[in-house]
């Protein structure tokens, strides 16, 4: 391709979602579009440590976590245009036993336990490199403290 036939092209157009799609012009006519998949994942672990009076632990117990279709949103609207609402601020329980899913109920709290709200220990979040090629971390931690909260069928967590 010439420089002049680069100059009098459109403006390339690039929008993320879950791939990449580059519109790139009209090129001898044609209207050449290419696509690639990403694979760009947010995901990663959830850690539930209860520790009794005396210090021991009572309970752990390690789980994967999902990001649920909002979640997805709300991050490619923080990257794609800096957009600071909905920042994580703190977590909530609940009871509710719907099967997560990355869309509709099983995406939500189901059943809030009242008064369990409770800010995030750190903000903003820890975060550390986990070395060349292996990814980034983002740890969220909250504390509950003993008598906040005494339902014994708690069975889900948000952020």
């Amino acid at each position: 391709m010439t420089p002049e036939q680069t100059q009098s092209m459109p403006p390339s157009k690039i929008a993320l979602t879950d791939s990449v799609t580059a519109v790139l012009g009209k090129l001898t006519g044609k209207d050449w579009r290419r696509s690639r998949q990403e694979k760009l994942a947010i995901g990663g672990n959830v850690e539930v440590t209860l520790y009794g009076p005396d210090g021991e632990i009572k309970y752990h117990e390690i789980g994967e976590n999902l990001v649920t279709d909002a979640g997805d949103e709300n991050l490619t609207k923080r990257i794609a245009t800096g957009d600071t609402e909905e920042i994580a601020t703190g977590m909530k329980l609940g009871t509710g036993v719907t099967a997560a899913s990355k869309a509709g109920a099983g995406s939500l709290l189901v059943t809030y336990e009242s008064g369990s709200q409770e800010a995030l220990d750190t903000s903003p979040p820890a975060t550390s490199d986990k070395g060349a090629g292996l990814g980034f971390r983002v740890t969220y931690i909250c504390t509950w403290i003993a008598g906040d909260v005494i339902e014994a069928a708690l069975a889900e967590v948000i952020l």
